[in-house]
């Protein structure tokens, strides 16, 4: 039995001897190149670098972890130690403007080219793709909604602070996508894009706002500062357009279960404007509605005192008819206060209102006095 376990404790050494011998021959056999080869370099070439400004340079993994920061000075440079079969992103800073790139290395040595550009902060070289306008009435007011997509069509990256946007005077409760990046300005407002506007890239701006015109019929007007391709407004139907100018007349279009009539112009050169007359809304509109609803309580109290004369529901009929005057005299002083009336026509009505509730309540003490009796 011992010279049995002997033997195997003999064989088992012998057999570690000859894994180890394995290995070696292995090792000696894989070249230092190949053991190379599961990493790789990224070869950098920078298109438009003016050869002195200096960049800032990251490599970001897919789950966008900062693997290498280094600042170069030339238009050509390395990223060494990436991994093959990878994704990477490469972050370049050039005079403020950020650039990107996604590079899979599937080779030793990958290239990737970037094209970056000089900067302005001058708005010459910024159009207008289009520029939609939709003009619908809420209660007394005007809300305007606009979009607009800007275009650089410049050889240098816009990175300045003043796209113009004309405004009408007025204007209340701007919304925006953007509204942390305009600021009020004497021309209307000035628009701050959130990042630099490269040569033939976009940037699109949607507001939308509300005017209460202080007469019927009120114009409302734009200034194209930049060059427009396409320039179309929509004005729901339930406003009457009276006029326009620098516009053609459209067809009428349906947006959902609205109709609006629409107006357009093309090729709309800087500092080109357009007007629109439009009435339905504003001081007057609500003094016409006042005007109407004088007659319409005049000849419903003249009805009443005519046709039920006698009845025994006349002083019920009244009492609602009271109700409904006081009612408008709230209403009648809430226009005032907000400014949809001029202060001598707000008194004219009002006291045309009093004596008429007066007349009213004289009518109701005659009822209750005759009852009592």
């Amino acid at each position: 039995m011992k010279s049995l376990l002997t033997k195997f404790e003999r064989a088992r050494k012998l057999d570690a001897k000859i894994i180890f011998a394995l290995l070696a021959i292995c090792l000696l056999l894989i070249s230092p190149g190949a053991l190379a080869e599961s990493t790789a370099k990224i070869l950098v070439s920078v298109e438009g670098y003016d050869g002195r400004s200096t960049m800032n340079v990251s490599l970001v993994d897919p789950t966008l972890r900062y693997l290498m920061n280094k600042t170069v000075s030339s238009g050509e440079f390395v990223l060494e130690g990436v991994s093959i079969n990878q994704t990477y992103y490469i972050l370049l800073q050039y005079k403020g403007v950020n650039y990107v790139q996604t590079v899979s290395v599937r080779s030793p040595l990958e290239k990737v080219k970037f094209t970056v550009f000089d900067t302005t902060t001058s708005d010459e070289w910024i159009v207008i793709d289009f520029h939609h306008i939709v003009i619908e009435r809420e209660k007394d007011a005007l809300k305007i909604s606009e979009f607009l997509q800007y275009r650089n069509v410049g050889s240098k990256v816009y990175n300045g602070t003043e796209i113009k946007i004309s405004m009408p005077e007025g204007y209340y409760n701007l919304a925006s996508e953007h509204s942390c990046c305009m600021r009020p300005t004497d021309y209307g407002l000035a628009f701050t894009p959130p990042s630099p506007i490269k040569p033939n890239s976009t940037q699109y701006l949607e507001l939308s706002y509300y005017i209460s015109p202080k007469e019927s019929p009120f114009t409302f007007s734009k200034k194209n500062f930049y060059n427009t391709a396409s320039l179309v407004v929509l004005v729901s139907t339930d406003l009457q357009t009276d006029s326009f100018t620098n516009l053609e007349k459209g067809d009428y279009v349906n947006v959902g279960n609205k109709r609006y009539a629409s107006f357009f112009l093309s090729n709309a050169p800087n500092g080109s404007e357009i007007e629109l007359t439009i009435s339905g809304v504003g001081q007057a509109a609500s003094q016409w509605l006042w005007m109407s609803v004088i007659l319409t309580v005049a000849l419903i109290i003249g009805l009443s005192a005519y046709g039920i004369r006698g009845s025994r529901r006349l002083a019920e009929d009244l009492t609602a008819k009271k109700r409904a005057l006081e009612e408008v005299l709230a209403e009648l002083e809430r226009d005032y206060r907000a400014g949809k009336l001029e202060e001598i026509q707000y008194l004219k009505l009002r006291l045309r209102y009093l004596e008429k509730l007066k007349k009213l309540e004289r009518k109701l003490g005659e009822i209750s006095r005759k009852g009592g009796r």
